[in-house]
């Protein structure tokens, strides 16, 4: 019996985690903070944090550029 509660338990997390939502980071070009050259993020105090803290908990998401407006309405 508390095999079969076990195998639900573990059934149901993978259900929960196959169908979470993908991350999507958007940002806007604004010195020192998101640096863009050439349409692509290369460095910034909080573009590299935001960096590190996506390889530290293991999430693959690509940061995408936008003006401020429309990376505040994404977001």
């Amino acid at each position: 019996m508390f095999s079969v509660r076990i195998f639900t338990l573990l059934t149901l997390l993978y259900s929960f985690c196959s169908n979470a939502t993908p991350i999507r980071v958007v940002t806007e070009h604004f010195p020192p903070y998101q640096v863009v050259k050439n349409g692509e993020l290369k460095s910034g105090l909080a573009a590299d944090f935001v960096k590190a803290l996506l390889v530290k908990v293991d999430i693959q998401a690509e940061i995408e550029v936008y003006p401020w407006a429309r990376a505040y309405k994404i977001a």
